[in-house]
């Protein structure tokens, strides 16, 4: 429950990871979910093999569909109704050093098309919540003006360099999402 709206989010969970595993998210693009996007991208692999603990969290839609994110100055429904997906993407960082025992510090953040402008404006406003960003297929100035700068995480970031392999597109494929889904 974030915002007054049952959120889901897929969780991958490592098998056999180190004490505190760091912590990837991965927003979709406009119109997929967070298990379309574990499945049509190599993010689940990358994870697995780094031993993280992945986040693929849902934006809002309608009737359960046509799902996106509101990166302020875009897209559909979530943008005009203002839904909180930066308090979410918040939440998930905070609250996952408790609930999944990784690394207390911050996390890493992907997104593709409307969700990589979430990633870049979360990364704006949250710079101590975020070791870095990668996206595809976004826009990342579009209202930039009314966003303060990135001091740790540029916008013109592609892959942290711990993770190496990440796929640079989704035409990357990947096995199965592992894990499981749960309601937040």
């Amino acid at each position: 429950e974030h915002d007054g709206r049952t959120r889901k989010v897929c969780a991958q969970l490592p098998r056999g990871a180190g004490a505190q595993p760091p912590l990837l998210i991965v927003l979709h693009g406009r119109f997929s979910s967070g298990r379309g996007i574990a499945r049509d991208t190599g993010w689940p692999a990358v994870a697995a093999r780094h031993g993280a603990v992945a986040l693929y969290p849902n934006g809002v839609g309608l009737l359960g569909l046509f799902r996106h994110w509101n990166a302020e100055f875009c897209c559909g429904p979530a943008a005009k109704r203002g839904i909180d997906d930066i308090g979410l993407i918040r939440r998930l960082i905070e609250e996952a050093p408790e609930r999944l025992r990784v690394e207390p510090s911050a996390g890493f953040v992907y997104g593709h098309s409307n969700g990589g402008m979430l990633a870049h404006r979360f990364a704006a406003r949250h710079p101590d919540l975020v070791d870095g960003i990668a996206t595809t297929g976004a826009v990342a100035a579009a209202g930039a003006r009314r966003t303060p700068p990135i001091q740790r995480a540029p916008p013109s970031c592609s892959r942290p360099r711990s993770w190496r392999g990440a796929p640079p597109d989704r035409r990357a494929s990947a096995a199965a999402l592992p894990g499981r889904c749960r309601r937040r």
